[in-house]
Order: C-alpha cells, then sequence, then structure tokens
C-alpha cells in the first residue's frame, strides 16, 4: 500500500505578474526505513533484485542522496572490490 506525503509552499512574491513558481508536491512511497542497518536496507530493497539477477533477469537498483552518504559503498563494499582484484571471488 503506497503511503503519500502532501508539501505546500508559500509562493514567493516579488517575482513579478507572471510566477510560475511549483506550490505543491505530493510523494509517494511504499516504506520508510528510518535508522535501518545495511542488512535491514539489503533485506527490504535489494534481495529479490539481486536473485533475480543470479537467476539471469536483468535488474536495475538506483541509488540517490547526498554525496558523500555511503551510496556506493553500501551497494559495492570497497574491501570487496578491493579483494576481488587482488585474490580474485571466492
Amino acid at each position: 500500500m503506497l503511503k503519500a506525503v502532501d508539501v505546500f509552499l508559500k509562493r514567493k512574491e516579488g517575482q513579478g505578474s507572471v510566477n510560475n513558481q511549483r506550490e505543491n508536491y505530493a510523494f509517494q512511497f511504499n516504506k520508510v526505513l528510518h535508522n535501518a542497518s545495511q542488512d535491514t536496507v539489503f533485506d527490504e530493497c535489494a534481495r529479490d533484485i539481486v536473485s533475480s539477477v543470479l537467476e539471469g533477469y536483468n535488474g536495475t537498483i538506483m541509488t540517490y542522496g547526498q554525496t558523500g552518504a555511503g551510496k556506493t559503498y553500501t551497494m559495492v563494499r570497497v574491501n570487496e572490490i578491493a579483494t576481488y582484484f587482488t585474490d580474485g571471488w571466492d
């Protein structure tokens, strides 16, 4: 079941008589993972996709967030990459 958040912003005055500034935003989401561990995020968001990819299906996991927040590290752990290039996958 989708949940929604509606955000309403006051139009900025002084931008002329033609002001196309957007005032209303509606965001829909399936779930909020507040203070979740990386294992929980993986189980909730990626496990099914990764399993399907391993069975030969295409899959995409797209991440969005602040620079330096750990998106790449979360998706591909740096230590595992370094191990792969030195020793190969187990």
